[in-house]
Order: structure tokens, then C-alpha cells, then sequence
């Protein structure tokens, strides 16, 4: 080994000796490469450049919530599509959550549904639909926004809410503007 390389290996630095068939190589390749004027501007376009932005994706992991019947199928519905979308599942992974995510009388309707739909997403969604969806009972939905009182420790702003959903499941068909029109005012035997 010369001095030189041993001065290099004594402070850590030790080059590794070039090959010169591959460097000649490289410079043949040069030859017969296009010209370029300007090199940082070739510079700036690769990927691996710093000064290239290439905006970065996080994966999003949100998980979904349980549905027990007890809520409104159509509110846990969008949930569930929003968080299907942010995690970017396909429609059997969505078909295995869902059916996953189902907990006491929603659970029960997946011993109805043949054992090759069952993580089926379009066969539960239309089976929870058909069974706890509000298209198919705006009487029960007018029954209860009839009923409706403030419960212990209700906010007036919750309240207002829940007459708000009711109405809209009460009278599905009708237009949003009037049915919001309707939620204005709560009748006094609604609050006390």
C-alpha cells in the first residue's frame, strides 16, 4: 500500500481504487448523449433532485365505529363510506369491515344473508338498508319527532339537531329548504 492510502485509511477515508473499463464506458455512453445547454434545468426534472417537489400521500388509517341499529343507518352509512375512502379499501376489504364493525340486532342480519354474500359490501349495504334504512319508514320517523323531548342534560343545540334529523327522515321526499324551514323553531313541549 503507498503512503497515501495509508494516510487516507489511518483518518478513515479509504477510496476504493476506480474501475477503468466502466469509467470509460461511461464517457463512451456521454458521446453519443444528446447536448444540453443548460444542466440544472435537467437537474431539477429528475426525481431524485432535492429541489424536485413531489407532494407526499400519507396513508391514512381511520377505523370505523360500530353500528348496533341504534343509530341512524343512513348517518352510520356515510361514516362508513368516508372512512372506506380514506383507507382506500376495495369493495371486498369494505364488505369484511363492515360486516365486522356489526354489533346486536345489525349483527344479527348477517345469519339472513347466504354465506357466499355475507362480506359482500353492495348485498350488506342493501340488506341493512332494506332493514334499518329510513326510505322505507317515515310514519315511525313522524311518530317520534311527534314525541320528541329534550332529555336530561341536552343541550338546546342537540335538541335542535335531533328535530332536524327527524323532520328530514320524516319527510323524505320533501324538499331540504322547506324541511329546514320546518327546524326553525322547536314548540315549547319539546324543550321543557
Amino acid at each position: 500500500m503507498t503512503s497515501q492510502h495509508m494516510n487516507h485509511k489511518s483518518q478513515g477515508h479509504l477510496e476504493e481504487p476506480k474501475n477503468l473499463f466502466d469509467e470509460t464506458e461511461k464517457l463512451k455512453n456521454l458521446e453519443h448523449a444528446p447536448k444540453v445547454d443548460n444542466v440544472d434545468s435537467v437537474l431539477d426534472k429528475r426525481p431524485d433532485h432535492p429541489l424536485v417537489y413531489e407532494p407526499q400521500h400519507p396513508k391514512i388509517m381511520a377505523s370505523a365505529q360500530t353500528f348496533d341499529a341504534s343509530s341512524c343507518w343512513a348517518d352510520y352509512q356515510a361514516h362508513f363510506e368516508a372512512v372506506s375512502d380514506l383507507n382506500q379499501w376495495d369493495l371486498p376489504t369494505r364488505g369484511r369491515v363492515l360486516a365486522s364493525q356489526l354489533r346486536g340486532y345489525a349483527q344479527s342480519i348477517l345469519v339472513q344473508i347466504p354465506i357466499e354474500l355475507r362480506y359482500n359490501y353492495l348485498e350488506l349495504v342493501k340488506q341493512l338498508s332494506r332493514r334499518f334504512g329510513p326510505r322505507d319508514r317515515p310514519e315511525l320517523y313522524q311518530a317520534k319527532l311527534k314525541n320528541v323531548r329534550r332529555k336530561p342534560k341536552q343541550s338546546l343545540f342537540e335538541l335542535e339537531q335531533e328535530v332536524r334529523r327527524l323532520r328530514a327522515l320524516a319527510y323524505p321526499k320533501m324538499d331540504s329548504g322547506i324541511v329546514e324551514s320546518l327546524s326553525i323553531s322547536l314548540p315549547q313541549k319539546m324543550i321543557w
